[in-house]
């Protein structure tokens, strides 16, 4: 049975949009935003895949990093979400890694729920890229890379009739 603190700790994760394996562990107010200390379940020995190889002997190598990523904003405030991500050896290939959590978009340092916050912004026809960012709390080269996250499809064959309204072209 879960001690009232830890019920406490996985209530706010859920109330963040955060998985459940995430508990919140300090929450920090500052001028323009509200950090979250938050730790998760790192996956045991045999879950932990290395990224050059995919075997599964990997050993913690050091004490790993911080890292500090942003999400969803709270009301006026941006949020930042900070942890402790572990490194690993991985003993059949000799690659070092680092432990990315699955809630983490990778390159972005955002989180899958801020992710999917800009996208359905991205597409309303009122929002420019700097609106968006400034509603998200993020910066516009993050809704950049957002919007290159995402591959559209191309169309395989071109219609017969293509029509191009508004063209400017020059005239010498």
């Amino acid at each position: 049975m879960a001690t009232k603190n830890t019920s406490a700790r996985n209530q706010k994760a859920l109330l963040t949009g955060l998985p459940e394996d995430v508990s919140v562990d300090r929450i920090e107010q500052h001028a323009h935003s509200i950090e979250l200390f938050v730790s998760w379940k790192e996956p045991g020995l045999g879950e932990r895949f290395c990224t050059r190889c995919g075997g599964t002997h990997c050993v913690k190598k050091d004490s790993g990093t911080v890292q500090t990523v942003r999400h969803l904003p709270v009301g006026l405030r941006g949020t930042l979400i900070t942890f402790h991500k572990p490194r690993f050896l991985c003993r059949e290939c000799g690659k070092t890694f680092y432990l990315k959590p699955s809630w983490l978009i990778k390159d972005i340092s955002i989180t899958y729920p801020l992710l999917l916050d800009i996208y359905v912004r991205l597409t309303s026809t009122t929002h420019s890229v700097t609106d968006i960012a400034r509603d998200t709390h993020t910066s516009p080269a993050i809704v950049q890379n957002v919007i290159g996250h995402f591959e559209m499809p191309h169309p395989k064959t071109l219609p017969e009739t293509l029509g191009i309204d508004e063209f400017l072209g020059g005239c010498s």
